[in-house]
């Protein structure tokens, strides 16, 4: 019986995985992968004017902060205009608009972990790229679990000021107005766009814990988020410890941290 049941089980997913390889699900994420290098590769010979020391990150900021920007209004299109309804089906709805959405940031994070390979950068956020790689293209290429993953995408609102706070950064900008303001909206929606976010989504995922296909989609579903919500929080701290957003006192052990 258990042997049968594996059989099935392998059975079903190559099914899946070829109906997604037949929707050119594979074809769109490697697309877009190639259009963040490209974006890349323009900013570092057209539009960065940094030294090399800070060039790799100045560029990398900016399509980070292309990618926050496009992923926030891709889901609050979905969400107010025209795919409100798929979002009551947290693991089964589908339409394309919200499937895009999706694969793009699939597509986006596969590009970021090349660059963390790359500029070998801290190993926290590597996990954090690597889970969600792993999240995305199972949902993307067995077309399951879009919504809930998708609702996940509301910190790519957060992270657009923590990507554009860096530019400021690396153009010496610490000390204007615009900086300041940008660090007050960092600060406000950091714990409305990404903790709660992703604290409700674990909550749903143990809810709706007897509604996944297989066992093992609902562990690894509810491992990566009480993970993501663990990262989340790292992350705060090292804000709160590491910079001047939140009234630190550690201003000079951040400026050398991140230069």
């Amino acid at each position: 019986l258990l042997k049968k049941k594996l059989v099935v089980n392998i059975t079903m997913s190559l099914n899946f995985i070829s109906l997604s390889l037949h929707n050119n699900i594979l074809y769109r994420v490697i697309s877009i992968s190639l259009f963040y290098l490209l974006i890349f590769i323009f900013v570092n010979r057209y539009v960065s004017k940094e030294n090399v020391k800070k060039k790799k990150n100045f560029d990398n900021s900016i399509v980070s902060a292309i990618h926050s920007l496009i992923s926030s209004f891709l889901l609050f299109y979905c969400w107010v205009e025209v795919e409100r309804d798929v979002f009551w089906n947290l693991l089964y709805g589908r339409s394309y608009l919200i499937d895009f959405t999706l694969s793009h940031s699939l597509g986006y994070f596969i590009y970021d972990i090349i660059t963390f390979i790359w500029f070998r950068r801290g190993i926290p956020m590597f996990v954090h790229h690597a889970l969600i790689i792993f999240c995305f293209g199972l949902s993307c290429f067995l077309e399951i679990y879009v919504p809930i993953l998708t609702l996940g995408l509301l910190a790519e609102f957060n992270s657009f000021f923590l990507h554009l706070r860096k530019i400021l950064q690396l153009k010496s900008l610490s000390n204007s107005l615009f900086y300041s303001i940008n660090n007050v909206t960092l600060s406000i929606t950091y714990v409305p766009s990404r903790i709660i976010p992703h604290f409700y989504i674990t909550y749903l995922t143990y809810l709706l814990r007897y509604d996944f296909i297989f066992d093992w989609h609902y562990y690894v579903a509810i491992f990566g988020m009480i993970l993501l919500d663990f990262l989340d929080l790292l992350f705060l701290l090292q804000f709160y410890k590491y910079t001047d957003i939140f009234g630190s006192k550690n201003k000079t052990a951040s400026s050398t941290k991140q230069n």
